[in-house]
C-alpha cells in the first residue's frame, strides 16, 4: 500500500463523471480547499459529490476510508459506508459522495476529519 498524495487526487466543487473538472482538495492538515459539510444536531449533512482522478494514464484501484464514524461515503449516493473502493480511477473523474451525521446531543463545531486514500497500482 502506498501513500496516494502523489498519484491520486480528490476534487470537489463542480465535478462531472468522466470529466477533468473540479477544484483540487487540500492534502495537508492546514489551509487550502477543504470539503465542507454543514449539519445540525440530530441530522445528516448535505450530500457532497467528489471526484478521484489520477495524474498518470494508468487505471488504479482506489480505496477511500473515513477516519471517523460520523463521515459516510458512497459510490451511488444511496448506500452509505465508512470505506469504498473505486475500481478504475484514471485521468478522468471517478465520482463518489460524502456526507456526515450528528447525534442530537453531540458537541460539534469547526471539526476537521481526514479521509485516507490508498491506491493499488495496475499490474
Amino acid at each position: 500500500m502506498t501513500t496516494a498524495a502523489s498519484v491520486i487526487h480528490i476534487y470537489n466543487g463542480s465535478v462531472t463523471l468522466g470529466g477533468t473538472d473540479g477544484d483540487l482538495v487540500t492534502e495537508t492538515a492546514v489551509g487550502g480547499n477543504r470539503i465542507l459539510l454543514e449539519l445540525n444536531r440530530g441530522a445528516e449533512s448535505n450530500v457532497v459529490p467528489l471526484a478521484a482522478r489520477a495524474t498518470t494514464a494508468a487505471c488504479y484501484l482506489v480505496q477511500i476510508v473515513s477516519d471517523n464514524g460520523r463521515i459516510l461515503l458512497s459510490i451511488d449516493s444511496v448506500h452509505w459506508v465508512k470505506s469504498i473502493f473505486l475500481l478504475t480511477v484514471g485521468t478522468n473523474n471517478s465520482l463518489f459522495y460524502i456526507k456526515s451525521i450528528a447525534d442530537q446531543d453531540e458537541d460539534y463545531g469547526n471539526t476537521v476529519w481526514s479521509l485516507k486514500v490508498d491506491y493499488y497500482a495496475p499490474v
